[in-house]
């Protein structure tokens, strides 16, 4: 579930200077300023925290978590990638076709050596494709196994497609059955893009006037007060992301992200009064997600997340 935390540190006197620190609280009267045009203030405006649950994967007909889908890709895969390599190039499995075929030819090699992997990828087709199977199965297979395939018990399934896929006169058009079923799944990883409703921040009119009193128009130079927008952002899940977020109704686009296993910097956007007044009035932060590597070995769980800090830098002098 998502968790939207606003720091109002302007409401609670703890604004910063770069040479001094104020507390606003104590200030009253018009027309004061606070710092002068070398000053500099730093105020967290939002942390998002992005869980598993909140990803969910793209599909023709359906929608599914991004741990199930996952989940399901681990049987698909084979568990020695090929090359030696640590991690599924997600996009790769969509756009290149050769590079899906080598991962389907080395899930087949396992399949002939490890009577574990073959029974896992031949229960699953049993307990969610069976059908799907069935339908592109060779024209060589008999009737009667066919029918002994659609009445039999998970299990019993299993076993019959396991026979099929070992028996020699079958076994070459078995992997393309098989993988026929294997590609839809496997080309189907991605997630819809993710939205949140950021809502009113609730500031009073006196802090919005405070940060959009002497901000300097376009054009001016040199830049003295003006107000930016930058941030962090930082993923737990085994997964290397392109993340493209943008603010609704305002000109700011803060990607593409490139994020991996470290803290990703969001560079700063500076921004202007039609912005930031957009967005303390509550605007919808839309975020298109693609998945670019899958670390299989690193584990997906409901715990893993992705987190996402903006804050707002203001330079020059704050205006009462």
């Amino acid at each position: 579930m998502k968790r939207l935390f606003f720091f109002l540190l302007l409401l609670m006197g703890a604004a910063a200077c770069i040479d001094e620190s104020y507390d606003l609280t104590k200030v009253e009267g018009d027309d004061v300023a606070i710092g002068d045009n070398s000053s500099e203030f730093r105020m967290p405006l939002v942390n998002i925290t992005l869980t598993a649950e909140e990803l969910i994967t793209q599909s023709d007909d359906s929608d599914s978590d991004i741990i199930e889908i996952y989940q399901e890709a681990d049987i698909w895969l084979p568990t020695e990638l090929p090359g030696g390599a640590d991690f599924v190039e997600v996009i790769l499995l969509q756009e290149d076709s050769a590079y899906l075929q080598s991962i389907l030819d080395a899930l087949f090699e396992e399949m002939l050596t490890s009577e574990q992997k073959r029974v896992e990828v031949c229960s699953l087709i049993a307990r969610k494709y069976r059908e799907e199977l069935i339908s592109v199965l060779p024209a060589g297979v008999p009737s009667q196994v066919i029918e002994q395939i659609q009445a039999a018990t998970q299990e019993e399934a299993a076993a019959l497609i396991g026979d099929l896929f070992l028996d020699d006169a079958m076994h070459a058009d078995m992997k393309i059955s098989i993988g026929q079923v294997a590609e839809y799944h496997l080309t189907n990883m991605q997630v819809k893009d993710v939205i949140y409703d950021l809502g009113d921040l609730g500031l009073s009119s006196d802090i919005e006037d405070m940060i959009l009193n002497n901000l300097d128009p376009k054009g001016t130079e040199p830049v003295v007060n003006a107000l930016y927008l930058y941030g962090t952002i930082d993923s737990e899940f085994p997964f290397y992301l392109l993340v493209d977020p943008h603010l609704d109704g305002t000109q700011i686009d803060l990607g593409p992200l490139r994020v991996t296993h470290e803290v990703y910097p969001i560079e700063e956007k500076r921004l202007y009064a039609d912005d930031i007044l957009v967005i303390f009035d509550g605007t919808t932060l839309t975020m298109p997600i693609r998945i670019t590597r899958y670390y299989p070995k690193q584990g997906l769980d409901d715990q893993s997340e992705v987190h996402i800090h903006l804050l707002l830098r203001k330079t020059g002098a704050l205006k009462f």
